[in-house]
């Protein structure tokens, strides 16, 4: 049977049988290259879908940072402003107190009203001068005006009724030609 094979191999011939085991081993080897290639590419794939996903989350990671900077910022502006408010109002307060405290002791002091009198030197009205105002009553004691520091005066009803220095002046004598 050697004989016969090497005849054969020199002649250029395969026997049946070598030729079926040559096409065994080239469909295995065929077979172990496709699973190798499947292998790869699904790990290509898995690579590149992984790669998407953690850029998704990387992108997310960071949407997550600004909204968390951008609510820190805005906590942190509403703490600003509430603290701003309290200063405002123990501000507000402590003017109250100081404005109440003086208009207590212009009063038991006797006041600094002094009286208006026109060209016939008739009563027309009272001027009443505390720090920060200035009350002008008419001849029978009523309000008629109040002129502030900054020039605006209010009417009896707390209307603006002017501004500029000397406007409750004018407010009372409006109200005398009423």
């Amino acid at each position: 049977m050697d004989t016969q094979k090497s005849e054969e191999q020199r002649s250029g011939r395969f026997s049946e049988d070598d030729l079926i085991s040559l096409m065994d081993e080239l469909c295995i080897a065929i077979g172990e290259v496709l699973m190798n290639f499947q292998f790869l590419h699904e790990s290509i794939l898995d690579q590149a879908v992984s790669q998407q996903t953690q850029e998704k989350i990387s992108k997310l990671q960071s949407k997550l940072a600004d909204e968390r900077a951008r609510l820190k910022t805005q906590r942190e502006a509403a703490a600003r402003k509430r603290e701003l408010e309290k200063i405002r109002s123990d501000h507000e307060r402590e003017r109250e107190r100081q404005a109440n405290r003086s208009e207590q002791t212009e009063g038991r002091s006797g006041g600094s009203r002094m009286p208006l009198y026109d060209g016939h030197h008739r009563l027309v009205g009272w001027i009443e001068a505390t720090n920060s105002k200035i009350n002008f009553y008419d001849r029978n004691g009523r309000i008629v005006s109040r002129e502030f520091a900054d020039g605006i005066a209010l009417g009896r009803d707390g209307s603006i009724r002017g501004r500029g220095k000397g406007m409750g002046l004018v407010v009372l004598g409006q109200s005398l030609r009423a």
